[in-house]
């Protein structure tokens, strides 16, 4: 279809009016690269938050097994998570444009994008119902009207004008898919980011181990008990007083569970005491 030279309204479709759309369109650009910017330095800072938690010098200090591998891997699928979140926000912040024709014979572009760009350029000037035929007209080097006549010279600048304003308008739709595949993706891949990294921590930063303190301390053995100590032990040198116990425990009530101190000829018992009173062995 071509179009029609007295269809053409040059007040309409004035210089000034398709500058304004092309400062608009380069302007949103420039918004969306900024935001992705941020996004990403966020998502980068968090990250380096968490691995300057997590200790190299721990991590070379892991023996080979288990921990040592579970660092390795939750390290690697966190960087990879970041190098597919990343190479998402590098297509906004140095986005690739692709030109109309690509668009209209959609080379190169994600599934679906070539129709939700060409349902912003609807209703396409001169009539066109798709973007393909409309570039077909645009590479025509002798454009003609409806009636066969070849454009004049205003009728070639407002096409030409025409022509400048899809393509501002294509250029903005792509941005801002581009924009919508960044945070897409950001929503997607950030828990992962997250999982894998505290992961990481986990396993590079085992818990250390602690040296308990030894409490051993002399336990007066009151008569009462005597016959108790004597049914657990048959030899009478074990049934001194006091009597020196390791404490193992000691419950909230104060009930402590404690171990004899064991001699040549008197092995260790577990027993409980209550108060210094011995009530029963375990």
């Amino acid at each position: 279809m071509a179009v029609e030279q007295d269809g053409l309204d040059a007040a309409h479709y004035g210089a000034a009016r398709v500058d304004e759309m092309e400062k608009r369109a380069e302007a949103t650009g420039a918004s969306l690269r900024d935001t992705a910017k941020w996004i990403v330095s966020g998502i980068a800072v968090a990250t380096a938050g968490v691995i300057a938690g997590a200790s190299l010098s721990s991590l070379g200090a892991l023996a080979p097994g288990e921990r040592l591998a579970a660092a390795i891997a939750t390290a690697v699928v966190g960087y990879l998570c970041l190098g597919y979140l990343f190479a998402a926000a590098l297509a906004v912040i140095v986005p690739r444009d692709h030109t109309l024709r690509e668009i209209a014979e959609n080379r190169g572009l994600p599934r679906g994008w070539k129709q939700k760009i060409e349902e912003k350029l609807l209703p396409l000037p001169g009539g066109f119902a798709t973007l393909l035929a409309f570039c077909d007209y645009a590479d025509t080097d002798n454009k003609r009207d409806g009636n066969g006549a070849p454009l004049g010279e205003a009728a070639l600048r407002i096409f030409n004008l025409l022509l400048r304003q899809v393509r501002a308008t294509a250029k903005a739709a792509e941005h801002e898919l581009q924009f919508r595949r960044l945070k897409h993706r950001t929503f997607i891949v950030t828990p992962f980011i997250a999982a894998a990294f505290i992961a990481y921590s986990w396993a590079a930063n085992p818990p250390k181990e602690q040296d308990v303190p030894i409490v051993e301390k002399a336990v007066s053995v009151d008569a009462a008990d005597q016959p108790l100590l004597q049914k657990i032990y048959a030899a009478p040198a074990c049934h001194t007083s006091p009597l020196h116990v390791i404490v193992l425990g000691e419950w909230p009530s104060g009930v402590q569970d404690v171990v004899t101190v064991p001699s040549a000829s008197c092995p260790p018992v577990r027993l409980r005491l209550d108060h210094g009173r011995i009530t029963g062995n375990q």
